[in-house]
């Protein structure tokens, strides 16, 4: 039977190891840690292949919360981001983890950039952050969710939606590691 200090050794260094492949600037230690069978922190693994999931997707370069928000969208528009925080957090999200402005942060591109997903249907700055804008999704929003479009080949020359996933660098225009739903795990293209 192993004692208290060999549990916690053995914890501390299964944390470190997720702390090492989590910083790193490729994915597959840590989906080679989220298959581990015997691992000491099973809840781990599902977190880790959450954020995984956070890479775009090989069917529309999109990551799963910006798919989530634009399906929110796309079936409950004209909507504000508040309203959609709310569903994503009670009703879409598998393991809820992002801010209200986290959040935002995320979305936002889809309607500031040149190339839009979301349309902006009305803007009120007197109001807070995730009220200001009433949004719609459009045709390129639409032809994203339904895997015709890529988000970061539409966007290719725009510098401006470089974004991290722990410590892999996600830029539009260059190869990327990209979340393979069909073989559930990650793939550089």
């Amino acid at each position: 039977m192993a004692t208290a200090n060999q549990c916690y050794t053995r914890l501390i260094a299964f944390g470190a190891r997720c702390w090492n492949a989590f910083t790193a600037n490729k994915p597959t230690d840590l989906w080679r840690l989220s298959r581990e069978t015997s691992a000491d922190l099973p809840l781990m693994q599902t977190s880790i292949v959450r954020m995984l999931k956070e890479l775009p997707w090989t069917s529309n370069g999109l990551s799963l919360t910006e798919q989530l928000a634009l399906d929110i969208i796309n079936k409950d528009g004209p909507i504000r981001m508040a309203r959609v925080f709310h569903f994503i957090m009670t009703e879409s999200e598998p393991l809820p983890f992002l801010g209200d402005i986290m959040f935002l942060s995320a979305i936002r591109p889809f309607w500031v950039n040149d190339i839009n997903a979301l349309t902006v249907l009305s803007r009120d700055v007197t109001k807070p952050p995730m009220l200001r804008e009433l949004l719609e999704i459009n045709g390129i929003g639409k032809e994203l969710i339904n895997g015709r479009r890529n988000w970061l080949e539409l966007n290719a020359r725009n510098k401006t939606l470089e974004r991290w996933v722990g410590g892999i660098r996600i830029t539009p225009g260059r190869a990327n590691w990209y979340w393979s739903p069909e073989d559930a795990k990650p793939v550089l293209r």
